[in-house]
């Protein structure tokens, strides 16, 4: 059960992924001059609802699975939620009980929404680090696409603003979960809130590991021939944006660059600093 939930969680992701590409796409603005775009806008519109569409009904449908199949296999549906707290952070290992449908439909679309967070967070870095070039001109058109409108804001906006838009999704979440008494009955609003605030922020690890990968392949097209493809290049490309901060540092030996070095180490730096227990010290340190 627990890798058929990673497949669907994947397969919702993907649903989603599309759906943006296509509800860009029909746009009246990304369709301009085309003579063709109102002729097609019905079809068009039809093939994005649709895709919406199937994404909900997969949520759903899962959830009406997982009622009807817990019981018979045993498996437990919970998911874990970091919490800031007064005097030391915790995890809370929410269960979700199969007897109700809309406890599983609120466990379905959670864990989707833990899938969804983090990609939205590594679709900012990529958004940030987008190399001008020719050769990105697909990669930059799809993440415009995902974007939406957010794609013309500054990066550090966009980042605040993606920032905020997590925390009001694990909010909701939060509110669903206290209704349906998930979470534990003496949760107030106040602890409610920073839960939300809690995983909005422990998610950003996913982003540092993602620019481990990202300067990973950057060290890969730089040092070894692929050949002429697109990918490395923008590989390369964005490697080097990501470390445009670090460029003054006397990092060179020789033909030997230490710079993507370094901007791994302090990638993984993020990553330990992410951990529960560090982010609530510092919690802790702004509160006084």
């Amino acid at each position: 059960m627990g890798l058929l939930h990673w497949i669907l969680n994947l397969a919702a992701l993907l649903l989603w992924i599309y759906w943006r590409t296509q509800a860009v796409r029909t746009h009246p603005a990304t369709r301009r001059g085309n003579a063709a775009w109102t002729s097609r806008l019905g079809w068009r519109f039809g093939r994005w609802s649709f895709v919406f569409l199937l994404l909900a009904a997969l949520l759903v449908v899962r959830a009406g699975f997982y009622h009807l199949a817990i019981p018979r296999t045993g498996w437990d549906a919970r998911l874990s939620f970091f919490q800031f707290h007064s005097a030391n952070a915790f995890s809370l290992s929410l269960v979700f009980p199969w007897m109700k449908l809309e406890t599983q439909l609120a466990f379905s679309v959670a864990s989707f929404v833990g899938w969804l967070v983090p990609c939205g967070y590594c679709l900012v870095l990529l958004a940030a680090i987008k190399p001008n070039s020719a050769d990105a001109r697909n990669w930059n058109q799809f993440l415009a696409s995902q974007l939406g409108w957010l794609h013309r804001l500054p990066a550090v906006i966009l980042a605040v603003v993606m920032l905020a838009l997590a925390g009001a999704a694990y909010y909701g979440l939060t509110f669903w979960f206290r209704r349906l008494e998930i979470l534990p009955p003496q949760t107030t609003a106040e602890e409610a809130t920073r839960l939300a605030c809690g995983m909005a922020l422990h998610n950003l690890r996913y982003v540092a590991w993602f620019a481990i990968a990202v300067l990973g392949l950057h060290v890969l097209a730089n040092y070894i021939y692929f050949g002429g493809f697109a990918f490395w290049k923008n590989a390369e490309a964005a490697g080097s944006n990501l470390l445009r901060a670090l460029r003054w540092l006397p990092l060179r030996w020789d033909r030997i660059d230490f710079t993507p070095l370094v901007g791994i180490l302090l990638a993984y730096g993020l990553v330990l600093l992410l951990d529960p227990e560090r982010l609530n010290r510092i919690y802790q340190l702004l509160l006084r």
